[in-house]
């Protein structure tokens, strides 16, 4: 089955969608997202990541993402978020695994999960964090929205939106007063390969 292929996806994702419902179970579906670009390691996982058939993003129910970032430690933290969902989202909460040993020698990991994770103090991350929470769908926001979700103030909200938008990580459009901003959607990956 190619899972490029809308047609034999759509089928995979009937059944399954048709199981779940007879059987009153969830059904996860494990896929990768593709691989980013040097240039795109500082942007966050979208929606827009996830590779294959198009038609797996329209019919499951919700789509998550993972991070795996080093800590300042150098620790694993893995981010999760929603990237996409039918069904009412969630909040990002962060999670690392430890290998532990106990006084008899035997061996597991845990799994440290903290549902309010921390982010960098500076503006950008604060800015960034809060974007993916809301507009990681491709939604469009104004300065004035960040600036009532994060508190921060006009002149910091537009300098970092200034820097996200000279990067690529933001897209703009409108004059000063009514500009709009919103994670741009890659067309060249999505629809050419």
């Amino acid at each position: 089955m190619d899972e490029n292929d809308n047609s034999e996806m759509k089928k995979v994702t009937e059944k399954l969608s048709m199981l779940a419902h007879r059987t009153n179970a969830a059904i996860v579906i494990l896929h990768h997202a593709r691989k980013k670009k040097r240039s795109e390691y500082a942007i966050s996982m979208s929606q827009h990541d996830s590779v294959g058939a198009g038609v797996l993003n329209r019919l499951v129910g919700c789509m998550i993402g993972i991070e795996k970032k080093a800590g300042d430690n150098g620790q694993d933290i893995f981010t999760v978020r929603s990237l996409q969902s039918w069904l009412q989202g969630f909040s990002t909460f962060s999670y690392t695994l430890e290998d532990e040993t106990d006084e008899a020698g035997r061996e597991w990991v845990r799994m440290k999960i903290d549902l309010t994770p921390a982010f960098d103090k500076n503006a950008k991350d604060h800015i960034k964090h809060i974007i993916m929470e809301n507009y990681a769908d491709g939604k469009s926001f104004t300065r004035q929205d960040i600036m009532n979700l994060t508190g921060l103030s006009h002149t910091s909200v537009s300098q970092v939106l200034k820097v996200m938008v000279g990067s690529g990580e933001l897209s703009a459009s409108g004059s000063t007063r009514n500009k709009t901003f919103c994670i741009p959607f890659n067309v060249e990956d999505d629809f050419l390969n």
